[in-house]
């Protein structure tokens, strides 16, 4: 599978919120330095500036930055243009780093849960949020040879390993996978949660999408949802 860089988010303000909500179900973010790991245009940026007593941002993509740099100019000395396999920070100098729909499109997966230990403190926290792999639809392009279409008309494609691995564009994991991944970087698990979109943005979802999705959060169901969150420990 070749991995592609993400896009940057789309989601309203309500779809934001619920998973910096969600994250913080699991356990706070802390007060502290805290990096907003491929912050794109800053989407998430002013919701976790709030909550940080200095946050930082870093992108690899420079025209994204660029956006985000225009969008917020008091916040410029905070910007940082790095991949995330080598990250341009001190050793040990972050209370937490938040990286949202982020992790599924990195290149090297286990240099960048090194690159995040490395720059935590000791019981820093790792807050993720990505594509769960039980969420019948892909969320990302697949792509057959030069052509690439949208992921949701081929339902249940992302839950098979072996099919996925031939045409998608982006990982997703499941529970077992974060912790295989990240327990070999030395990170210990401190929670999962589970996310569908918030569906709150057209009538219908309001009405009664949200209701259902709501429900099933709370159910055995939300092991197919679209988005798994989890928050880790360096040991």
């Amino acid at each position: 599978m070749q991995v592609e860089i993400g896009a940057p988010s789309e989601y309203g303000l309500s779809g934001i919120k619920k998973r910096i909500d969600k994250m913080e179900n699991i356990i706070h973010i802390p007060r502290g330095i805290n990096l907003d790991l491929g912050t794109g245009v800053g989407a998430y940026f002013s919701i976790l500036e709030n909550k940080s007593k200095i946050l930082y941002a870093l992108d690899g993509e420079i025209s994204y930055l660029k956006k985000f740099r225009k969008n917020s100019p008091n916040n410029s000395d905070k910007i940082f243009a790095c991949n995330t396999e080598y990250l341009s920070l001190r050793n040990e100098s972050l209370d937490s780093v938040i990286a949202i729909e982020v992790l599924e499109h990195v290149k090297n997966l286990k240099q960048t849960a090194l690159e995040i230990f490395r720059v935590l403190k000791p019981n820093g926290l790792l807050f993720i949020s990505v594509p769960n792999k039980y969420f019948p639809l892909e969320t990302h392009m697949l792509r057959f040879g030069k052509c690439s279409i949208k992921g949701k008309y081929i339902p249940f494609v992302s839950m098979s390993d072996f099919i996925h691995k031939k045409i998608g564009t982006a990982r997703r994991f499941s529970k077992k996978n974060i912790i295989n991944e990240f327990s070999q970087c030395g990170f210990g698990i401190v929670g999962f949660e589970f996310m569908m979109p918030p569906f709150d943005y057209f009538n219908f979802g309001r009405k009664y999408i949200k209701k259902f999705t709501d429900k099933m959060e709370r159910s055995y169901l939300k092991y197919f949802s679209m988005t798994l969150i989890a928050v880790m420990r360096k040991k």
